[in-house]
């Protein structure tokens, strides 16, 4: 066999094809999830146009239901309550609004769509037609296959949750690399301090080895000298990717050699780092910094199998560890075409199993959160769940920002910080007991009664201050399927700042710069205009995310938050 061929003649069969990929079973769910939209309007005596047109993403379906007449707003609440939290999405478009008021909009989440195998991400024509040099499928993305092109980027870092996944980031990687190039295209170095890699794996890149070293310090020598060689010829090919297994641990023993690396992705040599926590490995901030100038680009690999890659979530596709084992096999000739194509039909029967436990699950799901015990932590999530879809805004209220509109800046470890402080601030938050305010930082039990489903706080009741300023009693909506906490909320959800209007603010540099981007924006439009839209469009901007520093960002946010003062109130 020549090298050459290696890679092209490697059948994506090897890495296990079965009929129940991902899709297949999505649109089994999509029907389930329609029927379940007209059994609940039938059962509301709705009436409803039969075809139903969802728009399909990862993550949840949007259904566009047309009704046979005008829906009256105390419809649009009925649906509102038969359907969990969130499903039934609204309209706030002065212009839409009266042609809207015709459709149904239900959002549903997807449960067949949580995970991914790496035959159907090979199979895909986005993968197999992709106008790049060096493709690597990373996996979906809440639309659709998420491919970047290894060309274009600087030095990865891959870190990782748990030393089990150490090395899964790489050999998607590697994978991508060997069903796509030939060795006179790529060639490929793996780096190992313990040199305990999988000796298949080893075996398999062997045909596209750049060099014969194994030690991490030859190594490192031998690339040094090809940047230097690259740089002076002006050249790049062939394309040279560098895998290194505990990079950061790597790092601190070589760093003026992995320094002279810091500008070979120019010269066509890619270095992919894989590494679990810096914690583990007595870090510090200069040594942090130092690493990451090298390994700029920051992917994180999560133990749920999603991975973080500039702040986008992507499912990571599945694999079998045995599969270097039977490329090496496939090699060998002693696995035939033949033999790869042969159905598992008792797997694919396990599968489909698998698959009708997800899909009926979701409404168990639903009743057994409807049932669920109020409880201290549950009632103070509730409460930051209600502040995350509040608003920052300046006096004339031309502009606003929603909370929740700034988590796309954030990856899964500044998310967290988010979430944290969200929770500072509602601990300083107040509810009360006939008309003497408490903080909920001294709430230790939560409870309603059953018959009249009035909230109870450390055994007292709960009541709630109404717009006209008198006060009633806190009682939760129960339904079949609405937990306690839907009625639990957080006021005020429009928050006056003063830095909105007194631009540019020192105090405030990282929310200086949304306000600026925001107020240039609506300059020259003509209201009335959708602020929410406005301010989405905006926080989409990649060149805006360059600018800012998230947790600069979450520092101000709840600066701007503790001089709040918030209260509970029944929604």
């Amino acid at each position: 066999m020549q090298n050459q061929n290696l890679s092209m003649q490697l059948p994506i069969a090897l890495l296990g094809q079965s009929e129940m990929t991902m899709r297949v079973l999505l649109e089994r769910e999509i029907v389930e999830q329609e029927r379940y939209i007209k059994e609940t309007l039938q059962l509301l005596d709705l009436p409803f146009k039969g075809t139903f047109h969802p728009t399909v993403e990862r993550k949840q379906n949007v259904f566009s239901v047309k009704m046979k007449s005008l829906f009256r707003q105390d419809d649009f609440e009925r649906v509102q309550k038969a359907f969990p939290k969130g499903y039934v999405l609204s309209t706030n478009s002065f212009i839409a609004n009266s042609i809207e008021k015709q459709f149904l909009r239900i959002a549903i989440p997807n449960q067949s769509t949580r995970w991914v195998h790496l035959s159907e991400l090979f199979c895909a024509s986005q993968f197999r037609n992709a106008a790049m040099t060096l493709p690597i499928a990373l996996g979906v993305n809440n639309h659709d296959i998420h491919i970047v092109d290894l060309v274009t980027q600087t030095h990865w870092a891959i870190k990782n949750d748990t030393p089990a996944t150490t090395c899964k980031g790489l050999q998607l990687v590697l994978l991508s690399l060997l069903f796509r190039q030939t060795p006179e295209e790529v060639q490929l170095v793996w780096i190992d301090s313990a040199n305990a890699s999988d000796s298949f794996l080893k075996e398999v890149i062997a045909p596209y080895s750049f060099t014969t070293a194994t030690n991490p310090q030859e190594v490192l020598q031998a690339l040094i000298a090809e940047n230097e060689k690259r740089l002076q010829a002006q050249t790049y090919s062939p394309r040279i990717v560098v895998c290194i297994s505990d990079a950061y641990a790597l790092y601190q023993q070589y760093p003026e050699q992995w320094n002279a690396l810091e500008e070979s992705f120019k010269q066509g040599i890619h270095l992919i780092g894989s590494f679990t926590d810096y914690v583990q490995q007595q870090a510090t901030v200069k040594k942090v910094v130092d690493f990451h100038k090298v390994f700029d680009t920051m992917l994180e690999y999560k133990r749920d199998s999603t991975l973080w890659y500039e702040r986008t979530e992507i499912l990571a596709p599945f694999f079998e560890e045995t599969i270097f084992e039977k490329i090496v096999a496939f090699r060998k000739g002693e696995i035939s075409q033949k033999r790869i194509l042969i159905k598992e039909s008792y797997r694919v029967r396990e599968l489909e199993k698998h698959i009708d436990k997800l899909l009926k699950r979701r409404k168990r799901d639903r009743k057994h959160s409807a049932n669920e015990k109020l409880s201290v932590k549950t009632f103070k999530e509730a409460l930051a769940k209600s502040l995350v879809y509040a608003q920052l805004c300046g006096s004339d209220e031309k502009v606003a920002l929603p909370l929740f509109a700034i988590t796309r800046f954030f990856n899964s470890s500044e998310r967290s910080l988010f979430e944290e402080m969200l929770l500072r601030i509602i601990n300083e938050a107040t509810y009360l007991t006939d008309d003497t305010p408490k903080k909920i930082s001294n709430v230790a039990y939560v409870d309603f009664l059953e018959k009249s489903g009035h909230l109870l706080i450390n055994q007292e009741a709960v009541y709630s201050r109404a717009l006209n300023g008198k006060i009633a009693p806190f009682v939760i909506d129960r339904s079949e399927f609405l937990p306690a906490t839907f009625s639990i909320g957080i006021s005020p959800t429009k928050i006056v700042c003063p830095i909105f209007d007194t631009l540019p603010n020192t105090d405030y540099p990282q929310l200086s710069k949304i306000v600026v981007a925001l107020r240039e924006r609506i300059t020259n439009l003509v209201e009335p205009y959708n602020i929410k839209e406005i301010a989405g469009e905006v926080l989409r901007k990649p060149s805006l995310a360059k600018e800012l520093t998230p947790i600069a960002l979450i520092a101000e946010i709840e600066k701007v938050l503790s001089q709040q003062t918030f209260q509970l109130i029944n929604k």
